[in-house]
């Protein structure tokens, strides 16, 4: 619906178009009314039965869903499938950024890192609302540089840990690592030699390590921490870790 049309219908004796993006419910029993919503988009509400319903319409082909969408039958993206949450593939509890069944998920998470210590293995940030459920099995950890630190040194590495809320600068508690130098068979895209996650000199590369870690009896939690003993104490004001991790399990 173009701009011109709105105005035409807000001229009209048709209803008019409320544009402060809400409407009452005590409209009258079967009047429609149109509202400008906070999204920018236009919606039909129509008061029946006593519930008021709601449709947006569209002037572009751009469908807007606010809270929950079912398909029934078959679907077909064109294009591109934007998720900013989690998805759920026979699921409707996804665990992770995507989760297949109850059993499979991939946690994706895009990290802002503005704390450093030269105290090894000290804690920068716990990646928010990830856990690895006990009993689960990871299969892959990996991690791109998307921006690089301002800090003249900046190492990094991933671990985890069965305590959740550890401080940025404290020591992890219990760490495992599972990504850097400290993880033989971590590979990088500079070397096939273990080595930590460098956020200064190294934006748009890779390390990854594809071995097979067996969580214990109790959820772990994800860190990143600082690797060795040279990045100092002066925090970060820019650099973000991309962190990728696949496990096998059931919360």
């Amino acid at each position: 619906m173009s701009d011109r049309d709105i105005r035409k219908i807000m001229n009209s004796t048709a209803p008019s178009i409320n544009t402060d993006g809400s409407v009452s419910r005590s409209i009258p029993e079967g009047s429609t009314n149109f509202v400008l919503s906070n999204n920018k988009q236009l919606a039909m509400f129509k008061k029946h039965k006593g519930r008021l319903w709601k449709t947006y319409l569209t002037k572009d082909g751009s469908q807007y869903v606010d809270t929950n969408l079912e398909v029934r039958g078959s679907g077909k993206i064109n294009k591109i499938l934007n998720v900013n949450g989690s998805l759920g593939i026979k699921t409707n509890r996804p665990e992770a950024s995507l989760s297949i069944a109850q059993g499979y998920h991939k946690i994706a998470v895009e990290q802002d890192i503005r704390f450093a210590h030269s105290s090894d293995n000290s804690v920068i940030v716990e990646l928010p609302n990830v856990k690895i459920p006990a009993n689960a099995i990871i299969t892959n950890v990996a991690a791109v540089v998307k921006t690089a630190s301002d800090l003249s040194t900046h190492a990094v590495n991933i671990q985890m840990s069965a305590t959740s809320g550890t401080a940025a600068d404290s020591g992890i508690s219990s760490g495992t690592e599972i990504l850097g130098r400290g993880v033989t068979n971590t590979d990088s895209t500079d070397s096939a030699t273990s080595a930590d996650i460098d956020l200064k000199n190294d934006p748009k590369e890779v390390w990854i390590c594809r071995d097979t870690i067996r969580n214990g009896t109790s959820d772990q939690y994800v860190y990143v921490c600082n690797a060795e003993s040279s990045n100092g104490t002066t925090n970060s004001i820019s650099g973000t870790l991309i962190i990728f991790i696949d496990y096998y399990g059931m919360d």
